[in-house]
């Protein structure tokens, strides 16, 4: 794509597609590049709140004005999605070592916890 193709879109939300197959959406922040007869813009740079990105104009194999709410998606993470199990597993995993670690220890002559907050307990006092 050149950058006179760019130039019905200057003061639209739209949605570019890359070589690559990813989309970007945003307004175009450098329109100022695309308004001269015969521009050589060679980047674009898009902004859709926060998020600002810029890529190469040669890279966009496809670009249309969209609606901005559409473009827009909050992933919702459920209980049997794979990071969930996957923190679930974790969060056993530790806690099996842990009970297994106090096991170990409490079979020695001295069990010694030391908590979260840095106090240690001893199952014998420190004068035995």
């Amino acid at each position: 794509m050149d950058a006179e193709e760019l130039r019905p879109y200057l003061a639209r939300f739209v949605t570019v597609t890359l070589d690559d197959g990813t989309e970007i959406s945003g307004y175009i922040a450098n329109p100022e590049d695309f308004r001269k007869e015969n521009a050589e813009a060679n980047q674009i740079r898009l902004v859709n709140g926060l998020q600002n990105s810029i890529t190469e104009i040669s890279r966009i194999i496809d670009i249309k004005a969209v609606n901005r709410q559409d473009t827009t998606e909050i992933p919702v993470i459920g209980e049997s999605s794979d990071v969930v199990s996957r923190m679930k597993k974790k969060q056993s995993e530790d806690f099996d070592e842990k009970l297994d670690e106090l096991f170990d220890k409490s079979l020695s002559d001295t069990l010694e916890v030391k908590l979260p907050n840095g106090k240690i307990i001893h199952s014998h006092s420190e004068d035995e």
